[in-house]
């Protein structure tokens, strides 16, 4: 018997780099007791509210943070995909857990939404890496691959940007928009469950 894979480290154990206000490292309790530092001169003041700091958090913990709109920089780019896939893998664990139907009351429905609705932000920076790359055969063509605006019709040296159609942001939205794959929505699963 195969055993499911234990998620929950990747939401709850596993940290990451990122950057987010000051003013979101710190709790309730803690500005209560100590307060803030006022100076007096607004611009200052203003300043040292939108001052940054790099951490190392959890996905369960920025997921509570963006739940209040505390605005996350992830640091390093390529961990935004491997968030991503965590939190899918999460969620797709408790979605086959609730349709087992084995004690279905002790899911946390609005945490998953929650991470869901997280995930669907982290998302919309990731989908590109789900495109299917062309092989590179040499290295003649990885250098136009990697220089894509070149005209390769003409290969003396003119560079033209390639034809965009009205209303099209840039040359690759519409063949690239096309290849992404879609992404499963959560949220509609364990809200509707939650409401059965």
């Amino acid at each position: 018997m195969l055993f499911p894979t234990d998620t929950a480290k990747y939401i709850f154990d596993d940290l990451y780099m990122i950057r987010v206000p000051v003013i979101a490292t710190r709790t309730e309790l803690d500005m209560e007791l100590f307060g803030t530092v006022f100076t007096g001169n607004l611009n200052i003041d203003r300043g040292q509210m939108d001052e940054w700091i790099t951490v190392m958090w959890s996905i369960e913990r920025m997921v509570e943070a963006s739940k209040k709109g505390v605005p996350i920089k992830i640091v390093n780019p390529n961990d935004s995909k491997k968030m991503y896939e965590s939190i899918t893998a999460h969620l797709t664990a408790w979605r086959d857990y609730k349709e087992q139907g084995i004690n279905v009351n002790t899911i946390p429905y609005d945490d998953l939404v929650a991470l869901d609705n997280f995930a669907e932000l982290i998302y919309g920076h990731v989908k590109y890496d789900y495109l299917a790359k062309p092989p590179i055969t040499s290295n003649l063509e990885k250098y136009f691959n990697e220089r894509n605006f070149v005209n390769k019709l003409n290969l003396g040296g003119i560079i033209e940007p390639p034809k965009t159609k009205p209303g099209q942001k840039t040359w690759r939205d519409e063949k690239d928009e096309e290849q992404i794959p879609g992404r499963e929505e959560f949220s509609k699963f364990f809200k509707d469950s939650y409401r059965s």
